[in-house]
């Protein structure tokens, strides 16, 4: 009796836990089904963990249950066994309710009831079960609901028109508890950002710059916002490199060697900074460049490649006034060159067009040929 007294006033709390795309099915002879569903077999790491909870009555006939069975919140009461053995249970649940105080009916100890018809039952989804239980360890996992359920044969009904179930009644059957089979299911490990080798070249008028300190800095930990759209204003003003140089601890650091190359290796795809001091002048202090976490060369792992080398007037002017008209006429003649080509392509362009003309021309000579045959022929009948 005190066993049964502690079903209906306890229930223990379980947890949850995402599965393979398979139903999780109650005892045999057990009266009511318990299933279980999960979107998929594997899952990600921080991946939502989406599943099902179904609970139906395939007795094939109406249950007599304890009152509010089929009220509970089946999807926090599954009970989880993480790779390493340990059991992870819902943490909103509390400690497990007291037993109330027995009911007499006649002179027979007893406790409300309900009829759950047959066919019906209850069904919920959870977009993500990591919001109940934590779901962080990597590796093979198990769950499975477990819930203490007590059936009656025979329903009385009290002088208040409650619906009671007796202790002594023949027919009483208890699971203790009701449990659905064993569900695995796997997290995988967390997978290592894709690392690459990073090489920063600088350049001058005059070739290869050496021994100068290049910064790489994580573009998330710079406070200000830096885009390509803004790199030139950057470069022009340089107040900005100023700020992040003498104020922000870069991830890494180096000297250029005599070819000019400072090298950084196995670093981890993500948006970076890169700055070199190049100090030629006041306004000439640093040169910049960026390095994108979409850049390709990420993913296939092969050596990511920046080159810093100034493109302003002014800078060359300073740096170096006696290869000014060099670089000028460099400018000049890449600018000739792109011009050649532009007008290399519209003479094409033309030249297709005129093509088209003529050939549109034969075609409407030919059509005009065809109809004047025909008209003839149509005369002639």
């Amino acid at each position: 009796m005190k066993i049964l007294k502690l079903l209906f006033g306890k229930i223990a709390g379980c947890t949850v836990l995402s599965f393979m795309l398979i139903a999780a099915v109650s005892a045999q002879d057990s009266p009511i089904t318990i299933n279980l569903v999960s979107s998929k077999a594997e899952y990600q790491p921080g991946e939502p963990v989406k599943m099902q909870v179904n609970v139906v009555n395939n007795s094939g006939h109406d249950l007599i249950v304890p009152q509010g069975f089929m009220q509970q919140e089946f999807y926090l009461l599954i009970k989880y066994t993480a790779p390493d053995g340990t059991i992870i249970r819902n943490s909103f649940i509390g400690g497990d309710a007291e037993p109330g105080p027995p009911r007499w009916f006649q002179g027979r100890e007893c406790a409300p009831v309900e009829i759950i018809p047959q066919g019906w039952g209850s069904y919920k989804v959870i977009d993500d079960a990591r919001i109940f239980y934590d779901l962080t360890k990597c590796g093979f996992c198990k769950a499975e609901i477990e819930v203490p359920l007590v059936t009656y044969f025979k329903l009385e009904i009290d002088q208040d028109g409650n619906t009671l179930g007796c202790m002594d009644d023949p027919g009483i059957r208890v699971f203790n508890p009701l449990t659905s089979i064993k569900v695995a299911f796997e997290i995988l490990p967390e997978k290592p950002a894709p690392a690459s080798l990073i090489t920063v070249k600088v350049r001058g008028i005059d070739g290869a710059l050496d021994n100068l300190p290049v910064r790489l800095y994580r573009l998330s930990d710079i406070s200000v916002a830096i885009n390509e759209e803004t790199y030139t204003e950057i470069c022009d003003k340089g107040e900005l490199y100023s700020l992040i140089w003498n104020n922000l601890v870069p991830v890494a650091s180096g000297f250029t060697d005599t070819t000019g190359t400072a090298l950084f290796t196995n670093f981890v795809k993500d948006n970076y900074l890169i700055m070199a001091f190049v100090n030629y002048s006041e306004e000439y202090r640093y040169l910049g460049g960026f390095i994108k976490a979409s850049d390709k060369n990420w993913k296939k792992q092969k050596p990511i490649t920046v080159t810093l080398e100034p493109k302003d007037e002014k800078y060359w002017k300073a740096r170096s006034p006696k290869n000014w008209k060099k670089q000028q006429k460099a400018w000049e003649d890449k600018w000739k060159k792109q011009c050649k080509k532009k007008e290399k392509d519209r003479d094409k362009w033309e030249e297709e067009q005129k093509k088209w003309k003529k050939l549109k021309k034969e075609k409407e000579y030919i059509s005009g040929r065809d109809d004047e045959d025909s008209d003839m022929r149509n005369k002639e009948r």
